[in-house]
């Protein structure tokens, strides 16, 4: 049996030496937790990769289908999950909505 004992302070988050252990249990059961996103150090050329694979027209539509909706003040939530499918980076679909 685990022994309880009473949470510390870091800074004004509550931080549980027990709460971490099961974290740190649940990450190394889990697969996918392993595959966390790269760094941009590690990743190195993905985002020019990207950027050559992917359909331009289709990019171009769908960012251009974003900026309209942010203009209009509709729903973007749609256009945004199909400029997402037409890989564009969430940097890009940002600057999109800002230059409204």
């Amino acid at each position: 049996m685990t022994r309880l004992t009473a949470p510390k302070k870091v800074g004004v988050i509550f931080h549980s030496p027990i709460v971490t252990a099961q974290i740190h249990r649940r990450r190394e059961g889990n697969p996918a937790a392993k595959n966390r996103p790269l760094t941009r150090s590690q990743a190195g050329g993905g985002l020019k990769a990207l950027r050559v694979k992917r359909d331009a027209a289709k990019w171009h539509a769908a960012i251009k289908r974003v900026e309209d909706t942010a203009r209009g003040g509709a729903n973007l939530m749609p256009d945004i999950i199909e400029a997402v499918e037409a890989h564009a980076t969430v940097g890009e679909i940002s600057d999109a909505m800002r230059r409204v």
